[in-house]
């Protein structure tokens, strides 16, 4: 399946994006509350602009203080 990447953010790009670090998106996939839309075997990661509102969700949740172990269950 050959995926046209012009439609889809780098972490870089996103993380812009959104207002936050890369070190941040790289955390929440890691502990499985936000993961990019595509991950290449080199472990490049890709964030469509369909997961922006869903980043906001989880962002807003975790400004009210919700931990992200809770969020990670809502989002399940």
């Amino acid at each position: 399946m050959n995926i046209n990447l012009q439609n889809y953010f780098t972490t870089g790009e996103f993380a812009k994006l959104v207002g936050v670090t890369k070190h941040t998106l790289f955390h929440y996939d890691d502990i499985g509350v936000f993961s990019p839309e595509i991950k290449k075997d080199n472990d490049y990661r890709y964030y469509s602009v369909f997961q922006i509102e869903a980043f906001y969700v989880i962002y807003t949740l975790k400004e009210l203080e919700m931990p992200l172990k809770e969020i990670k269950v809502l989002k399940a």
